[in-house]
């Protein structure tokens, strides 16, 4: 048995492989980003999770993966994070990677290509043999085109181009009144003021309403996707273009709660919208399987246990 472990902003996500990356049990605990619990929280919150798996799997636990938010560029950052990955799993052998490593490993299953996240922020990357590259991940205040915070910010501005008459009333403007709760157009400023106030979480949950407005048929939802679906598209080729010849072939895999959310709304804009050769695939394994992927491969060529 293996654990995996999704570590991101908001939760901490611990699954209970069988030796098939099947999953067998998941358990959710609040985030372990250090940023946020600082690193004895991190060590505290791993800790719990891991031994709820162990004690699913009755102590039969070959090695420990974990993919964390906050695992990136910084050296200091990094080492602190592994002693305290080391604090909270003991001897267990484990393998520490980057959420977004993670989400390659797992939607590619280890193959070359470009993963592209899109839940509150962007970004993707990618993986040709020992070469790996990045593109998107600048944070809301900079970037994350085509994210679900950039999504909420959209909903934002159309419901006012609607509500003024600039672009034709449709579902949207209504969608956003009723699920909103306002009881005129104008109330949007004290709910974007008082209610989502700057929280890009909050914000980002706005595409529940684009959703919604794209149900009802709404072309300016639509459009809105495909408007995201070509940002999401620009950071893929980026990446591909620094690891691949021009018209290979390259998977991409995705992952994030807007693909979840949004399905073929973006799903098949982005599908068209990719660079020649860039073809989407459908994901091979949940996020937290990803790590336990590397740490398997790293132990079957003998690599040593961290």
């Amino acid at each position: 048995m293996w654990i995996g472990v999704d570590g991101g902003g908001t939760k901490t996500q611990f699954v209970l492989f069988d030796d098939e990356m099947r999953a067998r049990q998941s358990f959710r605990l609040g985030t372990c980003h250090p940023g946020q619990v600082g690193y004895d929280g991190m060590a505290a919150v791993i800790g719990e999770g891991v031994g709820l798996a162990r004690a699913a799997a009755d102590g039969a636990v070959e090695g420990i993966g974990l993919g964390l938010a906050g695992y990136g560029q910084d050296p200091a950052i990094r080492a602190r994070m592994a002693d305290a990955v080391r604090q909270a799993v003991g001897d267990t052998p484990f393998e520490l990677v980057s959420d977004v490593e993670a989400a390659w490993a797992s939607t590619l299953d280890l193959a070359d290509g470009v993963v592209v996240i899109c839940g509150t922020g962007s970004i993707a990357f990618g993986r040709a043999g020992d070469n790996t590259t990045r593109a998107g991940g600048w944070g809301y205040q900079v970037g994350d085109e085509g994210s679900g915070y950039w999504i909420g910010r959209e909903v934002l501005r159309l419901f006012s181009r609607q509500a003024d008459g600039r672009d034709p009333r449709g579902p949207l403007f209504d969608v956003v009144m009723r699920e909103l709760g306002l009881a005129e157009p104008y109330e949007i400023i004290t709910y974007a003021r008082d209610v989502l106030a700057g929280d890009r979480t909050r914000t980002a949950s706005l595409t529940r309403v684009l959703r919604q407005a794209a149900d009802a048929g709404d072309p300016v939802a639509h459009a809105a996707y495909g408007r995201a679906a070509r940002e999401l598209a620009d950071i893929v080729g980026a990446v591909a273009a620094r690891l691949f010849a021009p018209g290979a072939s390259v998977p991409v895999g995705y992952v994030g709660g807007v693909f979840e959310g949004a399905g073929a709304y973006l799903l098949e804009p982005l599908a068209r919208a990719l660079p020649a050769g860039c073809t989407l695939a459908h994901p091979a394994h949940e996020p937290a399987a990803g790590p336990c992927l590397l740490l398997r491969r790293r132990l079957a060529q003998g690599g040593a246990a961290c």
